[in-house]
């Protein structure tokens, strides 16, 4: 089994050397890339959030911007749409990551739980959830 250590330098040796990859592969690629294409292009449905669960990447606005993390918790129907420049960052960037774990598995690596929803409760009956 490969070691985490070595995934920079196994990445660039499969960009440098070329590797076989499966057709299944391939396939389970371009159906994800195509899905995250797919969810940009749809028109966005309100999130609906449970009570008591805070995002993953909320954690750092409860203590440095507490008015925008009550907005999102309480009124997340009010933001202001994303301006397209960042829409395609997050496209770009959901593809890139597709990328980096073909290139990873074709590297020898064991790429496991991917996108995977976790939940960890924290004070108060509150939850962080995340993937």
């Amino acid at each position: 089994m490969k070691d985490i250590s070595t995934l920079e330098a196994d990445i660039n040796n499969v960009l440098k050397n070329g590797a076989a990859l499966e057709e299944a592969t391939l396939v389970k690629f371009g159906v994800s890339a195509a899905s995250k294409l797919s969810k940009q292009l749809t028109k966005k449905v309100a999130f609906v959030r449970k009570d008591g669960h805070i995002r993953a990447s909320e954690i750092g606005q409860v203590d440095s911007c507490p008015r925008k993390f009550w907005y999102n918790y309480y009124h997340p129907e009010w933001a202001e749409a994303l301006p397209p420049s960042t829409t395609m960052k997050f496209l770009y960037g959901d593809i890139i990551e597709d990328v980096a774990l073909v290139l990873a598995t074709a590297a020898g690596h064991t790429v496991e739980r991917v996108q995977e929803r976790i939940s960890t409760p924290i004070a108060d009956g509150y939850t962080v959830v995340g993937h």
